[in-house]
């Protein structure tokens, strides 16, 4: 009986991987395999709300090899990470390993001159004897200071035992070094790769039994070789179908959009399937098999984000059935579409694109100006910021845009970079951005003080630019005012009626109304969103703080802990516009 393979590698981590793709570059058969159910080993990354996490510790590349370097570059590509590991001791940091900025806060020396002396000064104070133990080692090496804040404690609960117990050859050296430089390794080249070490290793090995294996391949499941090919590509292979037995190019629909610059964050994306998400999917039988035909495969793409995440039931559709009937030798007969496939519903949102296009270019325009033209704390810092418009009459949302913004198209390519940017692009600020209201926060008071009898129509307080009330706290205004109604403090936002209305009415009142609006809680619209919080005793008592008297006023000028989202606010001003008829917010119509 002939080899069908001629190594059998066990391990699929990064030294099984490199081993098997060399091997299978010199024209020998591999059979990777591994008791754990991923690839790469103890580097193993996987990816969780698009961050790429190290399930068994955190590994970063260094090398001093350029061939060593090269090679791994051809897998992947990696990030510039320089690792600058701190030490938490009782509160006070230090950077390890034990370097200028280590000896600077532990004893304020700036030269590495007074750095030695010190710890001279401190070895010579240890003795001259062999040390003993650990403990006289680690003195000996490093001085006390060193040793009893950055050597003891770590070493004791290493070993489980006092270093005193220890033998002092356990350490031999402890690395000092009289630079400024934080960098923990002394590699010309270090890095992350920016897909992950998982990533890497599917690339090294030579994989495609492996991965046929993790999709339960089998003539009712296949396997896909690969996706987006040309149609010359597609043709040569149904030309080849007689050569090539079980081998075969279909065409599927795909989740697609006309624009892909316009409302990306609402719009969301599809991805391949993370061994996280299968392993869910799997629990939820959700997955193929031969009693649920449209079940996810293994290398089926889902939605990660937006409305493509939300409505994937509806989006999806589902897969057909096809009949391949092959001859004893494993020739293809004949191929019959027994069940055809189902495309996934069309999901119409209320968006109207000239809206949100005009949307999306006045918030990045404003922000531009801001940018440019503004005074310092008066906008110039503007970086970031959204916008949201509701139909008053409907509840839908009709734009919907964040800055800064991404392009759909461009996605996974950019991924990596907008990761590290800061804003960053990938946050939808009109659901996650939680802002002060500010004097927008006036009209849910004056509806408030209106419907109560606190004021009439025609009542006026007296802005004389700062409010007396209180003796201690004496809150001002931008302007003075004099004798003035609710409309006309609506007009010119003045902050001294608005005070006046807070003390009288007191924070539960002013909630009560502004929640009946729909700030403080999510509106319930179709995407992941923040509630928002109303300033209020509670508020105060969760962060550990009393609540006083002033809160109400400044409360009712809409600061303090007044946070809403965007999305809330644009709801509560639709609420005002409708005559107090606050309809549900929803994107999908």
């Amino acid at each position: 009986m002939s080899r069908e393979f001629d190594y059998l590698i066990v391990g699929a981590g990064l030294f099984g991987a490199v081993f098997a793709r060399e091997m299978t570059d010199a024209g020998r058969k591999c059979l990777v395999i591994d008791r754990r159910g991923h690839i790469a080993g103890n580097a193993y990354t996987e990816t969780v709300e698009g961050i790429d996490v190290h399930r068994y510790g955190a590994h970063i590349f260094h090398t001093n090899d350029e061939e060593v370097w090269a090679y791994v570059n051809r897998f992947a590509r990696f990030n510039r990470f320089t690792n600058s590991p701190i030490a938490n001791y009782r509160g006070e940091l230090y950077n390890l390993p034990f370097n200028m900025n280590t000896f600077h806060q532990m004893w304020g020396v700036i030269t590495p001159e007074q750095a030695r002396e010190e710890i001279c000064r401190q070895q010579a104070a240890a003795g001259d004897g062999e040390p003993r133990d650990l403990e006289g080692q680690g003195i000996r090496l490093v001085g006390r200071d060193i040793y009893e804040k950055l050597v003891k404690g770590y070493t004791q609960k290493q070993w489980g035992r006092p270093c005193t117990e220890l033998p002092a050859f356990i350490i031999r050296r402890l690395p000092v070094r009289f630079t400024y430089d934080n960098n923990y390794f002394n590699a010309r080249y270090q890095g992350i790769p920016e897909e992950g070490y998982t990533a890497l290793a599917e690339r090294l090995l030579a994989g495609i039994r492996y991965t046929m294996t993790q999709s339960e391949f089998s003539s009712y499941n296949p396997y896909t070789f690969a996706t987006d090919i040309s149609d010359a590509l597609l043709a040569a292979v149904k030309e080849s179908s007689s050569r090539l037995p079980g081998v075969d190019g279909v065409t599927v629909p795909v989740r697609t959009y006309l624009t892909g610059s316009l409302a990306s964050h609402v719009l969301g994306v599809t991805g391949s399937i993370s061994s996280e998400e299968y392993n869910k999917l799997k629990e939820a039988e959700k997955t193929y098999s031969l009693s649920n035909p449209s079940g996810y495969r293994i290398s089926d793409t889902l939605g990660k984000s937006g409305i493509e995440r939300v409505m994937e039931d509806e989006l999806r559709g589902q897969n057909g059935l096809r009949t391949v009937v092959q001859d004893q030798e494993g020739n293809v007969i004949r191929v019959e579409e027994t069940e055809e496939a189902v495309p996934g519903h069309t999901v119409q949102l209320t968006l109207v694109q000239s809206v949100q296009a005009a949307a999306q270019k006045a918030l990045a325009d404003r922000i531009s100006y801001l940018n440019n033209n503004a005074p310092a704390t008066r906008g110039k810092e503007a970086e970031a910021g959204a916008v949201v418009a509701i139909d008053v009459k409907t509840g839908g949302v009709i734009a919907m845009a964040s800055y800064p913004d991404y392009s759909l198209d461009e996605y996974y390519q950019t991924y990596s970079e907008m990761v590290r940017q800061s804003p960053s692009p990938l946050l939808n600020r009109a659901t996650q951005g939680l802002y002060t209201v500010g004097s927008t926060y006036k009209p849910a008071v004056s509806l408030a003080a209106l419907d109560t009898g606190t004021v009439t129509a025609t009542d006026r307080i007296r802005c004389t630019g700062r409010y007396t009330y209180y003796r201690d706290y004496q809150p001002v205004c931008e302007g003075v005012h004099g004798p003035i109604n609710v409309i006309d403090a609506l007009r010119v936002s003045c902050n001294i009626f608005f005070y006046d209305m807070g003390r009288r009415m007191g924070i539960e009142t002013i909630n009560e109304y502004s929640y009946s609006l729909g700030l403080g809680h999510a509106t319930g619209i179709e995407l992941p969103e923040l509630a928002g919080q109303l300033s209020s005793p509670e508020t105060r008592a969760a962060i550990g703080e009393d609540w006083y008297d002033s809160y109400d006023l400044q409360s009712a000028i809409g600061q303090l802990d007044n946070q809403f989202t965007i999305l809330q606010m644009a709801s509560y001003t639709a609420t005002l516009a409708s005559r107090g008829q606050r309809m549900q917010v929803h994107l999908v119509g």
